[in-house]
């Protein structure tokens, strides 16, 4: 049966007199949203960096991962409330972030700027039954966040980003947030100790992002009587692997404004749509021809890698070599030429697909 790994809340930031004060807060929220699907507890790590961890049997289809935070304002006295409660699920056998909803503190409502008002945490349960059947290139969020309350910028704006994304069907990926998905995760029975449940048969998306957001953000101290930050920033676009640049997009009209991460997420979210390919598109067209070798735009895209075969018009056979960036390309792939027809030999706009045959072939 598929299980679902809940590690400790976190504290962010990290300040262990917070998190002693605050503890029986912080392990009834947990519970609370373990709760929303009737999960079995099951074994407790004792031991180790996940210490406190627990497993619980689930009704859903995958092995999840659900993290918890308690946001706390980072230059605020340490009597302060918590700013915000953030539940994030992550498919374990994929990293993929589903979803993250935010529940911003009490006795911060009335800081609040206009039209910021986050979620009931509930709505994390229906992250779990999310479809990507429609799915485009995966998306790796970076957050680096400076200055006044720092940690909870990047934390606040990571949930509403995450969320507004995975909303549309969009792959999501997440720096902050990912770390424990790749701890692996055993479940004991009576005939032994075997690994946790697989995931459907479906082939899983891929792990890694094909485009990258980094959001760089600087708070500043408001001026009394006001509570809540103003902010400066931008965000990159980058294509991966290369890291080349796409495009850089200023945040903010204002040098400073207000704080409102559900603003934030959609500008990065109407400027990042053009830049995702679709996926389910099977054919794969040369896009340029040197003498043995072709070029295939956004091989990174299509899933290729180095040594995978491919197959063209006329009984052709090629296979990818490297990758590379060109000036209009940013993850081009090159192929060479291993068999064409003399008669009607390969050519600019040409489809290939992938060859699915193992190799070598035996004969």
């Amino acid at each position: 049966m598929p299980v679902l790994f809940v590690p400790p809340t976190q504290v962010v930031p990290y300040d262990a007199e917070r998190l002693v004060r605050h503890q029986k807060a912080i392990d009834e929220f947990r519970a609370g949203v373990v709760k929303m699907w009737s999960a079995n507890p099951g074994e407790e790590i004792k031991f180790g960096a996940f210490r406190r961890a627990r497993l619980y049997d689930w009704q859903e289809q995958f092995d999840g991962l659900l993290q918890t935070y308690f946001v706390f304002p980072g230059g605020s006295k340490l009597e302060s409330g918590e700013l915000a409660r953030i539940a994030v699920l992550i498919r374990k056998d994929t990293c993929q972030l589903l979803g993250s909803s935010t529940a911003w503190g009490s006795e911060w409502s009335a800081a609040l700027p206009s039209g910021l008002s986050g979620m009931d945490v509930a709505k994390i349960k229906e992250a779990a039954t999310r479809k990507f059947d429609n799915v485009k290139s995966p998306v790796r969020l970076t957050l680096e966040t400076f200055g006044f309350w720092g940690p909870a910028l990047a934390w606040a704006t990571e949930s509403s980003l995450a969320e507004k994304l995975s909303s549309q069907g969009i792959v999501v990926h997440s720096d902050l947030s990912g770390l424990a998905c790749f701890k692996e995760i055993k479940k004991s029975e009576k005939q032994g100790e075997i690994t946790s449940a697989k995931a459907s048969s479906v082939e899983p998306v891929l792990k890694k992002g094909h485009r990258q957001v980094r959001i760089r953000l600087e708070g500043f101290r408001p001026k009394e009587p006001q509570k809540w930050p103003q902010v400066a920033g931008k965000a990159s676009f980058i294509a991966l692997p290369f890291n080349s640049s796409l495009k850089s997009k200023e945040l903010f009209v204002e040098k400073t404004s207000q704080f409102h991460p559900e603003k934030i997420a959609e500008i990065v979210s109407q400027e990042l749509n053009s830049m995702l390919h679709p996926l389910s598109e099977k054919n794969i067209k040369i896009s340029k021809r040197e003498g043995r070798f072709v070029t295939v735009d956004r091989g990174v895209a299509w899933g290729l890698k180095i040594g995978m075969h491919l197959t063209g018009p006329g009984g052709s056979e090629l296979h990818v070599i490297r990758f590379e960036p060109s000036t209009s390309v940013e993850d081009s792939a090159i192929l060479l030429i291993r068999k064409e027809s003399a008669d009607a030999p390969l050519a600019t706009g040409a489809s290939l697909q992938i060859d699915m045959r193992t190799f070598p072939v035996q004969n």
